[in-house]
């Protein structure tokens, strides 16, 4: 089988993770969901970084809108952003080449 690109791995793509709560902690299905997607984007090449409430600068009262703009800053031309739920609310577009919002 053939793939129509292929991977440079001297040179890692980079994905971010927007997620309200720290999937290492809390642990449930939908933290369950992120730590399973950042397996998976590691095996084919990605460099992943996680962000969420615990890890995010804290401005105003609404942490989803920390989370979003954590991920904006940590996305300096990403590959990927996968904002979970509410988590990409502060994510303004322009920096990452593809997002995926995921709503479940």
């Amino acid at each position: 089988m053939t793939y129509p690109y292929t991977y440079d791995i001297t040179n890692k793509m980079h994905a971010v993770i927007a997620t309200p709560s720290d999937p290492y902690i809390h642990i449930a299905g939908t933290q369950r969901m992120v730590l399973h997607t950042k397996e998976l984007l590691e095996e084919e090449g990605f460099k992943v970084d996680i962000v969420h409430k615990d890890n995010s600068q804290k401005f105003g009262d609404y942490f989803p809108l920390w989370v979003g703009r954590e991920a904006y800053f940590r996305c300096d031309n990403c590959d990927l952003v996968i904002a979970n739920t509410v988590a990409g609310l502060g994510l303004f577009p322009g920096r990452a080449k593809r997002l995926v919002a995921i709503f479940h």
